[in-house]
């Protein structure tokens, strides 16, 4: 799993490759999650998101343009 930090500087993070950021939110929230932040534009590339699971474990998202 993800590392538990609040503060993101020193923390390793593991992450998911999905079609739908908005949608993995969906069932994430519903699984008991919550969202850290908003999801963010990387230049052209794709989208990132992150996300707290219910041990407190923040994990990464990541959709391609």
């Amino acid at each position: 799993m993800g590392r538990n930090c609040d503060d993101r500087s020193d923390c390793a993070l593991r992450g998911a490759v999905r079609r739908d950021i908005d949608a993995a939110w969906k069932t994430i929230e519903s699984l008991g999650g919550e969202r850290v932040g908003e999801k963010a534009a990387v230049g052209d590339m794709g989208f990132a998101a992150y996300f707290k699971d219910t041990e407190g474990n923040v994990l990464g998202l990541w959709q391609s343009a």
